[in-house]
């Protein structure tokens, strides 16, 4: 295989080849992915810092997972009514704003109201209807055939660009304690004032967006009144409430609720918690930390291109079950790390198996929907996921305060297993023959 066989099978010449309003999703997904980059592994240290407990801690990333799926739960369900360039753009304002207001106080009323009224990546995670509006366009914009290949690049750049933000944000911290004397309150605000910068550019690429990206209205003629021989019909999009009355809504469901699941054992170990979990047990600075999550990141990145090509020879759901696997074996491993070096071997072993699902999954879920339907079923599935991301950070902080943060990277492998992968298996394996190929 000669490099354009292979840059061809890893999709590279689909992502080039894209319609220029799936490239500016692309670059808007790098700019946030950056900027999630930073909060991915300062949020916990920030707050311990201004004086919250790690019980406080976990409960004040679950009251922003809570505000963002209330908010999520509301605009994904009618993003197709007002406008999906219109929705974003005021997204991305509501996101400038509330980090202005983590940049400029401390009060904790503030943070508070802040982090459930206003749009902030919590643990770094991805938020508002961002995702559920960006995935709808691939899937509209994109051809059938080349599904994989767009939803595995998606993946792939937030992966990667998260790693640069967390490498950059950490050693950006590390100087500016270090090497210009600075507080670590202070250099943990410098990250606040990167996302204001960022933002910036995602509310111009925003702008640059196409009436194509809006959903599209297939006509369908049937017969009218003497008026005329033909009337025009146009399908709105579906709601939630109509999405119920779907044919396909119970399969729809039963996928929705298995990515909850991953979705609730994924968020007890999100980034936020294991790099203070690091730096509690191991006393290590910023500039260490963020190489770890550079370094693991990239690998994650680099292995979601692995994780296409298994999606496109073998389907999205033996991909899924044969990545989730070995992925939560070495979640568990975790906590038993002697030291950092042996700790940072399974990060990176987990790292390798933990993206290579993405593209499938997306996959998976526009394979079984039909495009009116898309909106409705992301912003469904968004608002589950968040409503796991909610759950989970308060167990990790009620562990972590009675000394036991150990317990939650266990029970997130094992519950992961169990349910998710044996919940695949038990309603899906029947269709891996069918289904995304």
């Amino acid at each position: 295989m000669n490099l354009t066989d292979l840059l061809d099978e890893i999709g590279f010449w689909t992502i080039v080849q894209s319609p220029r309003d799936i490239r500016l999703v692309f670059i808007s997904k790098l700019l946030r992915s950056f900027s999630y980059g930073g909060v991915n592994f300062m949020l916990a240290l920030y707050l311990k810092t201004v004086g919250f407990d790690p019980s406080s801690i976990g409960i004040f990333i679950s009251v922003g997972m809570l505000g963002d799926l209330l908010k999520t739960s509301y605009l994904g369900f009618y993003m197709d009514h007002y406008g999906r360039q219109k929705m974003m753009f005021r997204c991305y304002l509501g996101m400038m704003a509330t980090n202005f207001v983590f940049l400029l106080t401390t009060y904790k009323p503030a943070l508070w109201v802040a982090v459930f009224c206003g749009i902030f990546s919590v643990g770094g995670l991805e938020i508002s209807i961002f995702r559920p509006c960006e995935q709808t366009i691939i899937a509209q914009l994109g051809q059938i055939s080349a599904r994989s290949d767009y939803f595995t690049w998606y993946a792939l750049t937030g992966n990667l660009l998260t790693a640069l933000g967390s490498g950059f944000n950490g050693a950006l911290i590390w100087a500016l304690q270090n090497k210009f004397q600075w507080s670590d309150l202070q250099a943990y605000k410098s990250v606040f004032f990167v996302m204001i910068l960022l933002t910036l550019l995602m509310l111009a690429t925003c702008r640059q967006y196409s009436q194509e990206i809006e959903l599209v209205k297939e006509e369908i003629e049937r017969p009218k009144t003497a008026d005329s021989e033909f009337e025009i019909d146009e399908p709105k999009p579906t709601t939630t409430f109509q999405l119920m009355q779907s044919p396909r809504f119970v399969r729809i469901l039963q996928v929705v609720i298995l990515y909850f699941i991953d979705a609730l054992c994924k968020s007890i170990v999100i980034d936020s918690w294991i790099a203070y979990y690091i730096v509690q047990r191991f006393q290590t600075d910023t500039k260490t930390v963020g190489n770890i999550f550079l370094f693991t990141r990239c690998v994650s990145a680099v292995m979601s291109l692995v994780g296409n090509v298994c999606c496109k020879r073998y389907g999205p759901i033996k991909t899924m079950l044969f990545t989730h696997f070995p992925c939560s074996v070495f979640v568990c491993l975790i906590p038993f790390a002697p030291n950092l070096w042996v700790m940072l071997i399974f990060l990176v072993f987990r790292s390798t198996f933990s993206s290579m699902d993405m593209g499938s999954k997306f996959v998976f879920l526009s394979a079984i929907t039909e495009n009116h339907e898309r909106s409705a079923a992301l912003a469904l599935q968004n608002s589950l996921r968040t409503f796991g991301q909610v759950i989970a950070p308060i167990a990790t902080g009620i562990m972590t305060n009675h000394d036991s943060q150990w317990l939650s990277f266990v029970i997130s492998a094992v519950a992961r297993v169990i349910f998710y992968e044996g919940g695949i298996l038990l309603l899906f394996w029947k269709d891996r023959h069918s289904i995304g190929l």
